[in-house]
C-alpha cells in the first residue's frame, strides 16, 4: 500500500525532522547502541568518534518519568529536532509516545 503523506502535513513535517537529526548526526547513523531501557521508556546512546547520541522514547500511552542512569545524569546535549539546548538531569519527563533526540 503506497503511504499518503499529504493526508497529515504535521506527521510528514516530523518525518522529515527526524530524518534531517540522522543525517547530521554520525552516531545516530552509525554508532553502537548502549541500552539504558525501562519498562516504559525506550533509551540508549550511541557514540561515533566525537559524536554521541541520546534517544530516549516513551512507549507508554500516558506520561512517564524516566529516572535516568548516572551515566547520563547532569549532563548538556543539544536537542537534534529543535536545534536547542538541553539539560538532562536525574529525572526526565516524557509525554505519553514522546521523544527526545539529543546530540554531542
Amino acid at each position: 500500500m503506497k503511504v499518503r503523506f499529504d493526508t497529515r502535513p504535521e506527521i510528514t513535517k516530523e518525518y522529515k525532522r527526524v530524518l534531517r537529526a540522522r543525517a547530521a548526526s554520525p552516531a545516530l547513523r552509525a554508532g553502537t547502541p548502549t541500552a539504558y531501557s525501562s519498562n516504559d521508556v525506550c533509551a540508549f546512546t550511541k557514540p561515533a568518534g566525537s559524536s554521541q547520541a541520546l534517544v530516549l522514547v516513551n512507549v507508554r500511552n500516558a506520561t512517564v518519568q524516566y529516572p535516568v542512569p548516572a551515566a547520563l545524569a547532569n549532563t548538556t546535549w543539544t536537542d537534534a529536532l529543535l536545534d536547542g539546548p538541553a539539560t538532562v538531569g536525574t529525572q526526565v519527563t516524557l509525554p505519553a509516545y514522546g521523544y527526545q533526540v539529543l546530540t554531542k
